[in-house]
């Protein structure tokens, strides 16, 4: 069976949750060299837990197509999940360059880059995070995790509670974008 065929029937299994009729393609999939291929074992692997066997087909999917979204974006989630931050945050930024609409991604790559702020105490990491989060509340000005980071992150650079307060009452997507502005200018 060629190797387009292989990786159709794959895909088709793996959109279907048919693990029995994916399983029978492993093989086939690990000794092919198809970016979607090896997206699909990352992904499957992730799903079942192997977090070793995922980043490998990850890594091998992203050595065939450095520019394949999916395969750094679900590489660099795996990296912050095996606390591997500063790693995951180069992934997650060149994710970032292909697509910076992607609300999840902008999400979880301010969520990596506050954690480093938090860790190293750098002011400039805090305020990439907020640019971040800023842009993510742009999409989704009412997301109560996103917010409740935000203010941390605002906690993070020392704001005053009057800005605190300002950020609280910043309801809609104007009126947050204002307020990120003011806070990044200043």
């Amino acid at each position: 069976m060629e190797t387009n065929d292989i990786v159709l029937r794959a895909f088709e299994a793996f959109a279907h949750a048919d693990t029995n009729t994916f399983e029978e393609h492993i093989p086939a999939l690990t000794e092919n060299d198809s970016p979607l291929g090896k997206l699909l074992l990352g992904m499957y692997y992730i799903n079942h837990g192997d977090e070793a066997e995922a980043e490998e087909a990850l890594r091998e999917c992203i050595a065939l197509d450095e520019n394949n979204f999916q395969a750094l974006f679900n590489l660099a989630l795996l990296l912050v999940g095996r606390d591997r931050v500063s790693e995951a945050i180069d992934y997650y930024e060149k994710a970032y360059e292909l697509n910076n609409t992607h609300f999840s991604l902008i999400y979880n790559y301010a969520l990596a880059l506050h954690k480093r702020a938090r860790e190293t105490d750098d002011e400039e990491v805090y305020k990439k995070a907020l640019e971040l989060y800023f842009e993510a509340l742009e999409i989704n000005p009412g997301h109560i995790n996103l917010r409740e980071n935000t203010r941390g992150a605002l906690e993070g650079i020392n704001v005053s509670e009057e800005i605190l307060e300002e950020f609280e009452a910043a309801d809609s997507r104007a009126t947050v974008k204002s307020f990120a502005q003011q806070v990044l200018r200043g």
